[in-house]
């Protein structure tokens, strides 16, 4: 995977190579969809050909530990974002268009800054 040879990857702690390298090898080992009778796994199909609804389906696998679904989103988005030589993305980023789960330990993101603020002005005289 290029992912593994990238400076990306190889720039990160043994530790933490190691534990990319589990997440990664638990989630190729999964079926490729919700499918109950899914028989392919996430490893069987070329890297172009999965798509957000599998992206999803790995996440929610682990929506009862919303941390760990995050960090396979994380890992998916920086494998999806692997440049050949050229500086080019070898496919498009799909992780990207899949949203991490809701988690009460989250604040909510501000997209428009000052639209939902208070605006402070100084009392006329």
């Amino acid at each position: 995977m290029a992912y593994m040879k990238s400076s990306a990857f190889t720039s990160l702690d043994e530790t933490t190579q190691t534990k990319r390298r589990s997440i990664i090898e638990s989630m190729w080992e999964e079926p490729l969809s919700r499918e109950p009778k899914e028989k392919r796994k996430m490893a069987d199909v070329p890297m172009g050909s999965i798509t957000a609804g599998h992206v999803e389906a790995l996440r929610d696998r682990k929506k009862e530990t919303p941390f760990a679904a995050d960090e396979r989103l994380k890992v998916l988005r920086q494998i999806f974002d692997t440049k050949d030589a050229k500086g080019k993305p070898y496919i498009a980023n799909v992780a990207r268009m899949v949203e991490a789960l809701p988690r009460p330990d989250r604040r909510p993101p501000h997209h428009h800054a000052g639209r939902n603020r208070p605006v402070h002005r100084k009392a006329r005289r």
